[in-house]
């Protein structure tokens, strides 16, 4: 009985063509696995880190008061590149009310983290892979920038501000973070009320 449900099992799953892809792309594999283990979930690209810091350099000219605030930031890999970027570090804010490795214990703290934060109107939101998509809808300030997938993904859509009429949302590729295939970066901007 086993040997019959194994040769069904080949005919279904075609384990030649999954043997081989895994053999294709086992660098690819390997390397996010350690990155996943001793960094965390979400790979920064250089293109999310200076859309982000473009954002920031616009939002801070209008807001100098502000903070970026890192919601959900994991082990903070995210607010450490800003600050390389030129984010000052007392200006951002690493907010992770989960244990921060979730789970690995490999898992460095690249920037301090906080438990939490009080964000102010004057602020600047990041929500890199979040699953708390109820932190931006009751956001007060006026630019909120999301990673992730898109609707129907695991996370808070990165596009989830798209089609609502209060805000400009400008949608970016990026390849990276958890995912090569869905990884989308939003910008988006509350609308000026006249």
């Amino acid at each position: 009985m086993f040997t019959n449900m194994c040769k069904n099992a080949a005919t279904i799953f075609n384990f030649d063509s999954i043997a081989k892809f895994i053999d294709e792309h086992r660098f690819e594999y390997g390397i996010r696995f350690i990155y996943n283990e001793y960094i965390g979930w979400a790979v920064p690209s250089k293109l999310a880190i200076d859309t982000i810091y473009a954002a920031w350099i616009k939002h801070v000219s209008m807001h100098p008061q502000a903070k970026l605030v890192d919601f959900g930031a994991g082990s903070g890999v995210f607010s450490h590149l800003l600050a390389l970027r030129g984010v000052p570090r007392k200006r951002i804010v690493a907010v992770e009310l989960d244990q921060p490795t979730h789970g690995s214990p490999n898992q460095r703290q690249f920037f301090p983290l906080t438990r939490g934060y009080t964000i102010k109107p004057v602020d600047m939101l990041l929500l890199c892979w979040g699953t708390n998509g109820q932190i931006v809808s009751d956001f007060p300030g006026d630019t909120c920038c999301i990673i992730g997938e898109t609707s129907g993904g695991c996370t808070t859509p990165a596009d989830m501000l798209v089609n609502d009429n209060l805000w400009e949302t400008e949608m970016i590729k990026i390849i990276g973070a958890a995912s090569a295939y869905s990884e989308r970066l939003a910008i988006s901007v509350r609308k000026q009320v006249k």
